[in-house]
């Protein structure tokens, strides 16, 4: 905590120390909001990609974007992401799926 002035470094040792009260009803209710919007996002996802896929997955998600694709009903057909001499790698030398990988996708499907 350098740099941090002796007050604040106090509260926060107190707070750590005591705890600090938090309304869990709220908390319960906003985490079943987020799963349910997060069951929802998958599902779009999903029937996009043609195929379930595991979200959490590097390996998965660089697999639906540069070789299987998704569904651009717009369009009408299937979009993967362009391999180009810009597209990142990782250390060991597989595509990335960073956030411009990711961008692309929305960008063409949601016209982010």
């Amino acid at each position: 905590m350098k740099g941090m002035s002796s007050s604040i470094s106090k509260s926060l040792a107190l707070m750590e120390y005591t705890g600090f009260p938090v309304n869990l009803p709220y908390l319960e209710d906003l985490d079943q909001k987020l799963v349910k919007v997060v069951e929802e996002n998958e599902a779009w996802l999903f029937e996009a990609a043609g195929k379930r896929f595991v979200t959490g997955n590097p390996q998965a998600v660089t697999e639906i974007l540069f070789n299987t694709g998704f569904y651009d009903e717009k369009a009408g057909k299937r979009i993967t992401v362009p391999i180009t001499s810009e597209t990142k790698r990782t250390q060991g030398g597989q595509l990335s799926s960073d956030a411009a990988s990711l961008l692309y996708v929305a960008n063409s499907l949601l016209g982010f």
